[in-house]
């Protein structure tokens, strides 16, 4: 069984709190879309929004964390215990055993393996609800993204233009706990 909750540690030694997303974190995954930079909102929305619309908080939050599950992560080394990432998958309707991942760390935050310890948490989730295959979409210069998914095997192919799809088999093997 994966986990809903746990602590982790970043390479730079900070304490990180990641649980599952609920309705109540809508303010907080507002904050922390505030505080991303122009690059890394197109890498994560392929066009770079300027705000997250009352309905797209809606559809972000208010999820089953089954078949849509999302991890939120806390910094809580600061008081304030600030938002700094997201993870997501959601379930495809049309394949049932597979699932879109999307995965946001604030800039600051970033490089220092937070991007590991969530797709982790994700295979883990994917495995316990009987989802074999992740794939996500990756903008062709996000090198970080891809390096992230070759690491767990990944398949990467061109999607359409500048989009690529990198697919996860998402095997028992790849189910890391996380302690």
């Amino acid at each position: 069984m994966f986990r809903r909750e746990f602590t982790a540690n970043l390479k730079d030694g900070t304490e990180v709190f990641i649980r599952l997303i609920c309705p109540e974190d809508k303010g907080e995954i507002e904050k922390g879309f505030m505080r991303l930079s122009f690059r890394s909102r197109r890498n994560r929305f392929v066009v770079p929004i300027k705000e997250l619309l009352p309905s797209q908080l809606k559809y972000l939050t208010e999820i089953d964390n089954t078949n849509h599950l999302a991890y939120g992560v806390m910094d809580i080394s600061l008081e304030e215990s600030p938002g700094i990432g997201v993870a997501r998958y959601i379930r495809d309707p049309e394949e049932p055993e597979s699932a879109e991942i999307a995965v946001t760390v604030i800039d600051d935050y970033q490089r220092l393996g937070l991007g590991s310890i969530l797709v982790k948490a994700l295979l883990d989730a994917a495995h316990c609800y009987g989802i074999r295959k992740l794939y996500g979409f990756i903008i062709q210069d996000n090198v970080s993204m891809i390096k992230l998914m070759r690491k767990y095997g990944a398949s990467i192919i061109r999607d359409s233009g500048y989009l690529l799809k990198a697919t996860l088999v998402v095997e028992e093997t790849q189910s890391v706990r996380i302690v």
